[in-house]
């Protein structure tokens, strides 16, 4: 019983360790180059919008050219600013809700830097199309 016990312990704390080391995600820019030699920015801001919006992703043309991107997720928000050109993209953080933003930190919820991921890869792969 002690043995289970102790195991039973073990299991608990490295479960919630590793749920700790997967709560936050940091908030600072994101650069990509773009490896394709053929694209132009037109290209580049076309994949953008593409790979967001099959993510779910909502976006629009910002006053300086770049993209503002948006994803709800239940009662969550985020939204991002995603500036281009030929030969590479920034995604910036621009504001949440309900994702536990820390700004001191540059830090939000795990699950936004998992979004944020997921973008960057589709966007990667729009591009190499």
């Amino acid at each position: 019983m002690k043995k289970i016990l102790a195991l039973l312990a073990f299991v608990i704390i490295t479960s919630s360790n590793a749920l700790l080391a997967q709560g936050t995600a940091s908030t600072k820019p994101r650069t990509s180059e773009v490896y394709a030699t053929n694209k132009s920015a037109s290209d580049v801001e076309k994949a953008i919008i593409a790979a967001a919006t099959s993510l779910d992703w909502m976006t629009k043309k910002g006053p300086d050219g770049d993209i503002e991107a948006r994803l709800l997720v239940r009662t969550h928000e985020l939204t991002i600013t995603i500036t281009f050109s030929a030969s590479e993209y920034t995604i910036t953080y621009k504001d949440s809700k309900n994702l536990n933003y820390n700004a001191k930190k540059q830090t939000i919820h795990g699950n936004a830097g998992r979004w944020l991921n997921n973008l960057d890869v589709a966007i990667k792969r729009e591009i190499a199309r």
